[in-house]
């Protein structure tokens, strides 16, 4: 048996992966970075973004607000 919660458990990724679908069919080329390694684009973090999330971790804060990332995104990507 599984929860009504559970149930409407949904993941915003899916939402932009749609949209980016339907980029691909108008004919236009993207690069699908939302999953898996971007190191084979050749994409490097930069020093400062690794030691922020190496401090953020030892520290205990590490807390993914999905919801606000989403809203980042749709505002200034769409």
């Amino acid at each position: 048996m599984v929860s009504q919660r559970v149930k409407e458990i949904s993941y915003a990724i899916r939402e932009i992966a749609a949209v980016a679908n339907r980029v691909v069919k108008s004919g236009k080329e993207i690069y699908h970075l939302n999953i898996g390694d971007p190191v084979i684009y050749d994409f490097k973090m930069p020093e400062y973004i690794s030691q922020a999330l190496a401090d953020a971790s030892f520290n205990g804060k590490i807390f993914t607000n999905l919801i606000l990332i989403s809203e980042f995104y749709w505002k200034y990507f769409f």
